[in-house]
């Protein structure tokens, strides 16, 4: 089991590497860092100007139930980050020659695991720096204290809806974290499996179509269609099911845990078939060398 554990170390820890110096990750990654910039500003700009005052628990959970503002543009930057997965490296052929199929792909699937949850954890921090300045000391709601301070701020800019300040800010970014989560994670597993199956490109086109199509197609006008940005985020599931918000959460992640699962069994009976091989690219060209120097002149070959 020890040796086990060390060779998935080992196998994460040369992907990851791998991924961080790659020029696209680093360049994605900036971009998407900006956005979230921008949007802990107007955050702090909009406590400033309305005169509101925030818990850091409470921000905490504003930022993931919104996906840190535009959640169509820095999902599908984290697209871009991630279209290479899994990377035709020559190190990937080291790591079959080591470990079976099997551990390969539970590698694979770790590693999609472990760059969800740095880029939360990422983004949630840097925002929450950013906002660390304009916060106040204290627990809860800070709308429930405003009200009961004074009843006519029911009616004032409210910064959470009133349906989640049933359950306490940490309850409610656990939730909110895990609904964020699950839609990347099933987002990176699509790219994985398509990948697997040698359509690299064909998952990134095909989610950030589905991502950006909800900006010129009105959805709403085709009954029971829902386009994968709904569920993105809790806010967004939120306001499909008004009154029955509460209600809807646990379903939504148990249809994300349901489709997670079915994408890793079907990805480890592909890959007992699937041709391993990661350099392609490289033997086709040594292929096409040795096909043109068979058909070049006597003169040429001397050449």
């Amino acid at each position: 089991m020890y040796k086990n554990a060390r060779a998935m170390v080992a196998l994460l820890r040369g992907q990851m590497i791998d991924w961080i110096h790659s020029p696209r990750t680093l360049i994605m990654g900036i971009i998407i860092l900006l956005l979230t910039l921008l949007y802990a500003n107007g955050y702090k700009v909009m406590l400033q100007s309305s005169d509101l005052f925030s818990y850091f628990g409470e921000s905490f959970y504003v930022y993931l139930s919104s996906g840190f503002g535009n959640i169509t543009l820095t999902s599908a930057m984290f697209l871009i980050m991630v279209s290479e997965i899994p990377r035709r490296i020559a190190f990937q052929n080291d790591m079959l020659i080591r470990c079976s199929r099997g551990k390969w792909l539970r590698s694979q699937i770790l590693f999609c695991f472990l760059i969800v949850s740095l880029m939360l954890i990422l983004m949630t921090a840097f925002c929450m720096i950013l906002t660390l300045p304009s916060l106040t000391s204290g627990r809860g709601w800070s709308d429930l204290d405003r009200i009961a301070a004074d009843p006519d701020a029911a009616f004032q800019m409210q910064l959470v809806p009133e349906y989640i300040r049933s359950i306490p800010p940490w309850q409610a970014s656990l939730l909110a974290g895990a609904n964020l989560f699950a839609f990347w994670f099933v987002m990176v597993l699509v790219i994985l499996a398509l990948s697997l199956a040698g359509k690299p490109n064909f998952g990134l086109i095909l989610y950030v179509f589905l991502l950006v199509l909800h900006v010129t197609v009105m959805w709403e006008r085709i009954p029971g269609f829902r386009s994968p940005a709904n569920y993105a985020t809790l806010s967004a599931v939120a306001s499909m099911y008004p009154e029955h918000e509460l209600e809807m959460f646990p379903i939504v992640l148990a249809v994300y845990a349901c489709i997670i699962l079915l994408m890793i069994g079907i990805m480890h009976l592909e890959v007992r078939h699937m041709d391993m091989c990661f350099d392609r690219k490289e033997r086709y060209d040594h292929e096409d060398r040795k096909d043109s120097t068979a058909n070049s002149s006597p003169a040429e070959k001397a050449e």
